[in-house]
């Protein structure tokens, strides 16, 4: 033991110092006795045989590569994601990296433990935000032919998580928030879907508590652009003040006819100003107005609506115009294109399941009277006519960056396409239809503006 030279410690001791090999074991499960007098063990022809299985078994990731399973990933509920993530190392590493999208169902997956392995991510979709109240006869999830969709409540533990689990993702660049019902498409937060009238259990109001819970989401997410959690490239959609709603618009003029509260307090929601001044520029422009979203979640017409303030418009427009940027682009004819590419859009399906299009404008109360201050206000003199109309074919698809659906699928109510003639847009309509539909001479359907 002198100098610690036979110390298994010292890491230079006799052969006898070693760490014991791992015993063999058979498939039965018993210890196979080695087969050398020194107790070394040595590779038997069955190790080959096995070796060789092993070496010829498809490996997790075999037949497509990484980035297709990613994208099998992106259509998967984030539950089922994690679950594939943990079918081997290999889809855990070379994967997970590579998913762009997720789509979260349930409160407990709002968790920053796994956000780590998801840095490539670009789009998280959030439903279980907002939750149904059950209906009388107790079903939460009622059919679409029963009524409206009313009750929902505002999960205030998913209200808790969102946001610190939002700015895990580095490259995020959109964010839905809002919730999934059953038989219906994803609705955001909607102040009239809330049951005024509803006790929970603990019989305290739940729509008190849903409207307190809305309000600081959106307070939430202001300091997180402000501080810089969140990046001014993300877009979040779905939320909404809740004083954007029927009802509660109507509580605040019953406390002004009463003079219990000032007669502009309207245009004075603390949290809604905050949101104009603290969500990106590029975001505000794209704010809904005193409830306008509300229209379009019940139209059930697909489109994910932006941060729907109390507002007015023009309080709105003021606020961007005192923000770096803001002004320039209240005053170019960007502005203009900005407003034709938010049409209404009406989802209609024929027998055979076949989608078509139906794009109203007029509908979102002051939307026209908007696009016709605006054409007064810059003019249409740097306008092109195909920029016109690439503009309004945008509001024909779904999100600002879908692909529009063909052109025989796509309808302009001629309401709205007189409309906007009226206000001296380059457009002809030649330009919304199809070649069969067309009954001018062929030399005329394009004209030469």
């Amino acid at each position: 033991m002198e100098n610690g030279r036979d110390s298994p410690a010292s890491g230079m001791g006799n052969a006898d110092s070693r760490p014991a090999k791992r015993p063999r074991i058979d498939s039965e499960g018993h210890q196979v006795e080695s087969s050398s007098k020194n107790g070394s063990t040595e590779p038997t022809a069955d190790d080959h045989q096995v070796a060789a299985a092993a070496a010829a078994s498809p490996s997790p990731t075999a037949g497509l590569p990484p980035e297709l399973w990613a994208i099998a990933c992106e259509f998967l509920p984030y539950r089922d994601v994690l679950t594939t993530a943990a079918v081997s190392r290999a889809m855990l590493r070379d994967v997970m990296p590579s998913v762009k999208m997720l789509h979260i169902a349930h409160t407990a997956e709002l968790h920053v433990g796994p956000t780590s392995r998801f840095h490539d991510v670009e789009e998280v979709y959030v439903y279980c935000m907002l939750k149904p109240l059950p209906r009388d006869g107790g079903n939460a999830n009622a059919d679409p032919d029963d009524g409206p969709l009313k009750p929902l409540t505002v999960d205030g533990d998913s209200a808790g998580r969102i946001v610190p689990f939002l700015c895990r993702f580095p490259k995020l660049e959109r964010a839905f928030l809002g919730g999934q019902i059953t038989g219906y498409d994803p609705v955001g937060f909607v102040s009239d879907l809330i049951d005024y009238d509803r006790d929970d259990e603990q019989g305290t109001s739940t729509s008190a508590g849903s409207l307190a819970l809305m309000n600081h989401i959106i307070t939430a997410v202001s300091g997180a652009y402000r501080c810089g959690a969140l990046s001014e490239k993300v877009w979040i959609s779905g939320l909404s003040c809740p004083r954007t709603g029927v009802q509660e618009r109507r509580r605040m003029q019953a406390l002004i006819t009463l003079g219990m509260i000032d007669p502009d307090q309207g245009e004075k929601c603390p949290v809604c100003i905050q949101a104009c001044r603290s969500f990106p520029v590029q975001s505000v422009i794209d704010f809904e107005c005193e409830g306008s979203s509300t229209a379009a979640y019940a139209q059930q017409s697909g489109r994910i609506c932006s941060l729907d303030v109390c507002l007015p418009r023009d309080v709105v427009e003021t606020i961007i115009a005192q923000r770096p940027g803001g002004k320039d682009f209240l005053s170019s004819p960007n502005r203009i294109l900005q407003l034709l590419s938010r049409g209404s859009r009406h989802v209609l399906c024929n027998d055979d399941g076949r989608a078509f299009y139906v794009v109203k404008f007029g509908e979102v109360p002051g939307e026209l009277e908007a696009l016709q201050e605006a054409i007064e206000k810059i003019g249409l003199d740097r306008l092109k006519r195909q920029e016109v109309v690439d503009a309004i074919m945008r509001s024909f698809a779904e999100d600002d960056r879908d692909p529009i659906p063909p052109i025989e699928q796509c309808y302009l109510a001629k309401s709205s396409f007189d409309a906007l003639k009226s206000y001296g847009l380059p457009i002809h309509e030649a330009d919304f239809l199809r070649e069969d539909e067309w009954e001018g001479p062929p030399d005329s359907r394009v004209p030469n503006w």
